[in-house]
Formats: structure tokens, sequence, C-alpha cells
């Protein structure tokens, strides 16, 4: 049960629909919550990551680029993000 203003002293089951438009910041930032419950579940059943420090940098500068889209900023000004 959600507990929202609407449903205060409701008798009848209250629905709450969250809609997402695509392409928005708000859905990447969905998608990265995701992938990270993904890796909260991973870590706490004992599976290994092996990825090295590297690595999980260039994950964490991924997720912020793909939040931002400062992709397309980098490739407009010929940047390299390597």
């Amino acid at each position: 049960m959600t507990n929202i203003t609407l449903s205060i002293g409701q008798t009848k089951p209250v629905r709450v629909y969250q809609m997402i438009a695509e392409s928005t910041v708000e859905a990447k930032v969905i998608d990265i919550q995701e992938k990270k419950k993904t890796l909260i579940k991973q870590a706490f059943s004992g599976i290994k990551n092996k990825e090295t420090q590297r690595q999980k940098k260039e994950a964490r500068l991924q997720e912020l680029i793909e939040l931002f889209g400062a992709r397309q900023a980098a490739t407009q000004n010929g940047g390299n993000s390597a």
C-alpha cells in the first residue's frame, strides 16, 4: 500500500502508477538505480566481483555520462574520454 495524500481515509484499495517518459534524466536515474540494485544483490549473495578499481571508476564515469549526456558534448568538442 502506498501512503499518498489521496489514499488517506479511503476504504477501497488505491492503485498508484508511475509513468516515466523515455530519454529523460528521470528514466536514466531509474535505469542506474536498477543496475545498482542488481549489484547489491550480487554483493550480498556471495558472487565474487573481480572488477578492478579502474573498471569501477570507468563504470561510475559511464553512469554520469549516460545521466547527463556528456558523451554528445565530448564528441562535439572532439574530446576523448579515454
